[in-house]
């Protein structure tokens, strides 16, 4: 009997650049988030770059804190968010000084089995965390708790007052100092498609159930639809900014690009495997991601010539030797570095450092 074939490359591993795998603990600081609860899903930045949380899924949700330099960092866990079956959106939302000490506010959904639920926490930063760590959680404390409701993604309006949620109920605006909770617009999202917040200055797009573009105005809080769909299949993924459009892929490899100024859809070039799993782009408009099934394959994307490099398979020899699987999230860092949120058992989070030279 004759398989079916499947795309494959020519195993290699990436030598352009360097990855590091951090493990899912602060040693002598934090216990282990065990391996069937280490599946990698959010992740955010401090403005400043030096610290950043996320979460993590599986038989129990975290929520974590960490920070990293070069090869030197570590990872602590904040704690679990009981009930949570999902924890889709981290983000930071205000440092502040007391009593010469550095603390920073964070806020989160944890999708529960019959609601889901806003939390807001405080974190104790270190002034040094390579010698003297001293992070400290305090508990997690509820905002509000939408009954009958699944958040996907989430956003901030530039002043920081609303958490704006992209759910199955609609668009819902949350403010941050009452939890009371509006909506915004009313849709419904295909099961199938990509249900993310690709946020661009004080704008966000989402796609509608027919897939088309709706654009969300982070100042006023209003959605217009655009009138363009995307061509989008059970498989696309990506959702990456770079120069004013929103790349991704559909589940064949294709790359396409909607222009968020000129209203238009073009295609931008293809993948050197199908099934996207993740991109990001640095500030010199290279554009990385990861594709293919299995173990991840890297590749570099150049915007203005359509053209792909495939840079090998994820690994790494350094700290934790480890091969890198599937992802779910890539991010780029203040530095230029790319952090990639490893959605596996025994999850790691892996922080690329490209060759400045290319």
């Amino acid at each position: 009997m004759k398989t079916k074939e499947k795309a494959v490359l020519v195993q290699q591993f990436v030598t352009e650049g360097r990855f590091l795998a951090m493990p899912m603990t602060f040693e002598g600081e934090s216990y282990p988030i065990p391996p069937d609860e280490s599946y990698l899903n959010a992740f955010a930045e401090s403005p400043k770059g030096d610290q950043f949380y996320g979460s993590t899924g599986g038989k129990k949700c975290h929520v974590f804190a960490g920070g990293a330099k070069g090869a030197c960092g570590g990872i602590l866990d904040l704690g679990v968010a009981e009930g949570a079956f999902d924890i889709p959106v981290v983000l930071h939302l205000k440092s502040f000084e007391k009593h010469y000490k550095t603390y920073e506010n964070i806020i989160f959904i944890a999708n529960m089995q019959d609601e889901a639920t806003i939390y807001c926490s405080t974190v104790l930063l270190s002034h040094d965390s390579i010698q003297e760590p001293s992070f400290y959680s305090f508990p997690f404390e509820p905002l509000t708790s939408l009954l009958g409701t699944r958040f996907f993604d989430a956003v901030l309006t530039p002043d920081c007052q609303f958490l704006i949620g992209l759910s199955d109920k609609g668009i819902l605006s949350i403010e941050i100092e009452t939890g009371k909770v509006n909506k915004v617009f009313e849709c419904n999202l295909n099961a199938t498609f990509i249900k993310k917040l690709a946020q661009l200055d004080d704008q966000a797009y989402f796609i509608d159930k027919q897939g088309e573009f709706i654009a969300l105005d982070l100042s006023s809080l209003s959605c217009t639809p655009t009138g363009i769909k995307g061509n989008f299949d059970e498989k696309s993924w990506g959702f990456c900014i770079c120069q004013n459009s929103i790349l991704y892929a559909n589940g064949s490899g294709k790359l396409f690009a909607f222009d968020t100024q000129n209203k238009s859809i073009v295609e931008a070039g293809q993948a050197p495997l199908p099934e996207m799993q993740c991109m990001c782009n640095l500030p010199d408009n290279r554009i990385f991601g990861v594709c293919g099934a299995e173990i991840g394959f890297f590749f570099r994307f150049d915007f203005a010539s359509g053209t792909s490099e495939a840079l090998g398979a994820i690994v790494t020899a350094m700290g934790t030797r480890r091969y890198g699987f599937e992802f779910s999230k890539m991010t780029t860092g203040k530095d230029g570095e790319i952090y990639l949120c490893e959605n596996d058992r025994g999850g790691h989070l892996w922080i690329y450092s490209p060759s400045i030279s290319i």
